[in-house]
């Protein structure tokens, strides 16, 4: 709990030095306000992270036993337990010193990116050199009129 200490003109100061700016009434409702967006973005992350998890699932079936293949996969089980590893993950203790963690998150940020990148990159040659096609053959037709 921060504790007010005076200045000699008169104004509040925090633990750190600065100057308050906000009384107890907006503090509350600014801590409020934040908790709801951080539980939304949680949960948001929950429901897109199991919708993915599904669409790799019916992938999967769709390459092993083909298009026409019922591959009916339900969102809830993802969920259940993408909240179960969240939870387990959240009881390790000082969790946010863990820097091994933060080398393996940069590491796979940037596998994404390189792959992201290569993947467009590919696509780009595949469309230019399709153009290229296109274009060889409408000059090809254009001279040999």
């Amino acid at each position: 709990m921060a504790v007010k200490h005076e200045q000699e003109n008169g104004l509040l100061l925090d633990d750190d030095g600065r100057t308050r700016r906000t009384g107890k009434t907006q503090t509350c409702l600014c801590g409020m306000f934040q908790y709801l967006y951080m539980y939304g973005i949680g949960i948001a992350y929950v429901i897109t992270t199991s919708t993915c998890m599904s669409a790799i699932r019916r992938s999967n079936c769709y390459h092993e036993k083909g298009h026409a293949a019922p591959c009916e996969h339900k969102d809830i089980p993802n969920m259940l337990m993408f909240g179960a590893v969240q939870i387990v993950a959240s009881q390790i203790p000082d969790f946010h010193s863990i820097k091994w963690l933060s080398v393996i998150a940069a590491i796979m940020s940037f596998a994404y990116s390189v792959t992201g990148f290569g993947l467009g990159f590919a696509e780009v040659i595949a469309l230019q050199s399709a153009s290229i096609r296109v274009r060889r053959t409408l000059v090809l037709r254009e001279v040999s009129k």
